[in-house]
Parts: structure tokens; C-alpha cells; sequence
């Protein structure tokens, strides 16, 4: 059976990730020995929202010039004269370039969340606390 580490696009720089507070968190990227639950849970939360590999549809074709199909004017720089005055591979490069950028600030900030959803689960002493609402 394949690691789950060998489909990360960019290998992580070791299987842990310190997050220092008052507390510390930590990420343990290594979920292959004795994770069932942890695989158990992830397939879950992808069924529970989505599944690339069943909600998108892979036989349609991708246009590399615009892969978001997004119109030309979401580009900032849209109708700038050096925009403008581009070859349309030019401009096709750059907007190749600013949707990956929107989709890495997408990752950035479910890479946040998720280290404040650790840090709150951490300060939080056991399962049934989870679930108490304090009055405010």
C-alpha cells in the first residue's frame, strides 16, 4: 500500500510542525502507521463536503490558457496598457499565474484555520467540554 505522504505535491520538511504559543501545537504530517481513525475521518469530512474524484467531472477538457475560465477582466491589471500591449501567450501566462496565486491565498488561509481550530481543540480538556456552550 502507497504512503499517504507520496501524493503530496511538495514533500513536507519532516513529519512534524511546531506551532509555539503559550501552548504548543503540533502537526504530525506522518498519518500511515496507526491512523485508520484519522484516514477513517478524512474520508469522511471529503464525503460530507466533496470528492474530487466524484463531484468533478475529468472528461472535460482544460483550457491551459485560462484553467479557472474566469473572464479576463478578474485580472487586476486588466485594461492596463502594459496588459494591453501584451501577445496573447503573454497574457495567458500571466493569468495562469494569477490563478494559481488566488488558489495558493485559498491554501494559505485553510492552513490558518486549521492551525486555530488546533490550538483551540488543544485548550479544551476533553471531548465533552467540546460540546458545552459557557453562557456568556
Amino acid at each position: 500500500m502507497a504512503k499517504l505522504s507520496d501524493r503530496y505535491a511538495i514533500p513536507a520538511d519532516g513529519s512534524h510542525h511546531a506551532v509555539p504559543q503559550d501552548f504548543d501545537v503540533n502537526f504530525n504530517w506522518d498519518y500511515d502507521d496507526g491512523r485508520a481513525t484519522m484516514i477513517g475521518l478524512y474520508r469522511k469530512g471529503i464525503e460530507m463536503q466533496w470528492d474530487a474524484e466524484t463531484r468533478i467531472d475529468w472528461s472535460q477538457e482544460l483550457d491551459e490558457d485560462n484553467p479557472e475560465q474566469l473572464p479576463e477582466e478578474m485580472l487586476p491589471i486588466c485594461g492596463m496598457p502594459a496588459y494591453e500591449s501584451m501577445s496573447r501567450q503573454e497574457k495567458a501566462k500571466v493569468r495562469r499565474h494569477f490563478q494559481a496565486w488566488q488558489i495558493s491565498q485559498f491554501m494559505q488561509g485553510e492552513q490558518g484555520a486549521l492551525i486555530c481550530a488546533a490550538k483551540v481543540v488543544t485548550q479544551v480538556p476533553d471531548v465533552d467540554s467540546k460540546f458545552y456552550a459557557s453562557p456568556r
